[in-house]
């Protein structure tokens, strides 16, 4: 059984789930990547190579468990990018939400669904409905992180027969708001 908890960003770090570079399917198209940085370094030439990373990930994997620190990493997958499992989701409390990250890169929950699997907290899986989408603008972006975060605390700290009260006191705020 996995125990993932996070009560704040500055208590002792007791377990982690560190991405691998494995079998990234080679330095990829510009079209492909979704990532400022990634999208730079390819352009100017400085893209890594998946050797290197894997030894960066394994160095540092060493180093966290140097310090006692029980280390997860994801089951590879071919021709999949691992490397950023933050993306794909996070942990508040002992609650795993599982982020809606890009269509295109659905696949890299997989290899973590065995470490999430064992998890001894509860899942949450944010409905689609809150994917941000391109065509967004970025006031419709930062106006739609904010109800989900709303939301999510809500979920978490208040009763169950106050949420839909709340929530449809804030799906009515944010539609005059928008």
């Amino acid at each position: 059984m996995v125990n993932f908890s996070v009560i704040d960003e500055t208590s002792t770090l007791i377990s982690v789930i560190i991405g691998i570079a494995k079998n990234l399917g080679g330095t990829p198209k510009l079209e492909d990547l979704y990532d400022p940085k990634s999208i730079e370094n390819l352009k100017s030439g400085n893209y890594p190579l998946e050797s290197d990373m894997i030894i960066e990930l394994e160095n540092f994997s060493n180093v966290l468990k140097k310090y006692g620190v029980i280390v997860h990493r994801p089951d590879n997958i071919y021709n999949c990018n691992q490397i950023f499992t933050r993306d794909v989701g996070f942990v508040i409390d002992s609650y795993f939400f599982k982020s809606n990250i890009l269509p295109k890169r659905d696949k890299e929950f997989y290899g973590i669904k065995s470490i999430i699997n064992s998890f001894s907290g509860e899942i949450i899986i944010i409905p689609r409905k809150f994917m941000l989408r391109e065509e967004m603008s970025y006031h419709q972006k930062k106006m739609s992180l904010l109800v989900i975060m709303v939301k999510t605390i809500i979920l978490i700290y208040l009763q169950p027969e106050r949420i839909k009260r709340r929530l449809f006191t804030l799906k009515i705020f944010f539609q005059k708001k928008m």
